[in-house]
């Protein structure tokens, strides 16, 4: 996997109401850290932000309405990602 091919994955993860963005995120993760792109510097980062990831709840609930500060956390985060292979 190349930087443009995660690049393209957190594009594809990152649209409005994505039912599974935390999902998605926490799967990305880990597939960056199996890849033999990053550093150990770099996966220590990305492992930083995954445990974070992990920390925030579903924002999806049951009525369909999502918690939209929770959204915009796990959103932030994947955003740490995509700055990472810039």
């Amino acid at each position: 996997m190349n930087p443009q091919e995660i690049k393209n994955k957190i594009d594809s993860i990152s649209y409005y109401q994505n039912r599974q963005i935390r999902n998605n995120a926490l799967n990305l993760c880990d597939e960056i850290i199996k890849s033999k792109l990053l550093t150990k510097y770099g996966k220590s980062v990305v492992r930083k932000i995954k445990t974070e990831i992990a920390k925030i709840e579903d924002p999806w609930s049951w009525n369909d309405q999502p918690n939209f500060t929770d959204l915009c956390d796990i959103q932030e985060k994947i955003n740490e990602l995509y700055s990472i292979f810039e």
